[in-house]
């Protein structure tokens, strides 16, 4: 047995410095996480923890191969948990990935979930099996396009990004109803959510023009082209008022 200790010391747990990327000694990229107690180690690509499953990258391809072979595939309760734990995994790094930045992978993480949400639905025999992972459909949809949005916004597409957030509010609106308390939670919390990150990304899209033309109107004034001034002090008004009534 080898005593953890040296590994432990040479990273202490700092809850904000708890994550980080490191090179593998296979030469890909880690992704580690410290806790109190430990530390946990996750792949980047495929299931998160490297292993496999019959040969394929993960239990959810396995099944699915299996129901194009097999007409009517039914997924026992055992097969369900199977298919659930592996899901948690993959929710574990969706959320990692969030913390880090690294959109683009949570969002590809949880583009994979709402599959396996969709495939449980269509072959799980005992209906909570089928609702296991449905009922956090809205929480998965509010994680991929806040992900999508950030991944937008960092990159100067605020419009874009502004568009991904509307979608995915409008998806979650339009989702069938679930009677379960945790779907309705989910819901909720989730379109409250993005509706919010929607409002900043449009308060700091107008501070970024009212800056903009705060600058253009002081160039104008400068170049004593009082025409453009004027109209850039009508624009500001205009957008300032807007501002105000939100």
């Amino acid at each position: 047995m080898e005593d953890l200790s040296p590994i432990l010391r040479a990273w202490p747990y700092e809850p904000d410095a708890a994550v980080r990327k490191i090179e593998g000694l296979d030469g890909r990229a880690k992704l580690q996480v410290r806790t109190p107690l430990g530390i946990e180690q996750y792949e980047m690509d495929g299931r998160p923890d490297g292993l496999r499953a019959e040969g394929c990258e993960s239990w959810l391809e396995h099944y699915r191969r299996r129901a194009e072979a097999e007409a009517g595939l039914t997924l026992s309760q055992e097969d369900c948990e199977c298919l659930q734990a592996e899901g948690v995994l993959y929710y574990q790094r969706y959320v990692l990935f969030y913390q880090i930045g690294e959109y683009a992978l949570c969002a590809r993480d949880t583009e994979r979930n709402l599959g396996l949400a969709a495939f449980l639905e269509e072959h799980a025999k005992r209906p909570e099996d089928r609702e296991s992972v449905a009922q956090y459909r809205p929480y998965i949809i509010r994680m991929r396009d806040s992900a999508r949005a950030l991944d937008l916004s960092r990159a100067g597409k605020a419009i874009e990004a502004r568009d991904i957030l509307d979608r995915g509010i409008r998806e979650i609106e339009e989702l069938a109803e679930m009677q379960n308390p945790v779907f309705q939670f989910e819901k909720l919390r989730s379109l409250r959510a993005l509706r919010e990150m929607a409002r900043e990304m449009e308060n700091e899209r107008g501070v970024k023009r009212v800056t903009h033309l705060r600058r253009a109107l002081e160039a104008a004034v400068r170049d004593e082209d009082y025409e453009r001034a004027a109209r850039i002090r009508d624009a500001l008004r205009s957008l300032e008022e807007r501002r105000g009534d939100e």
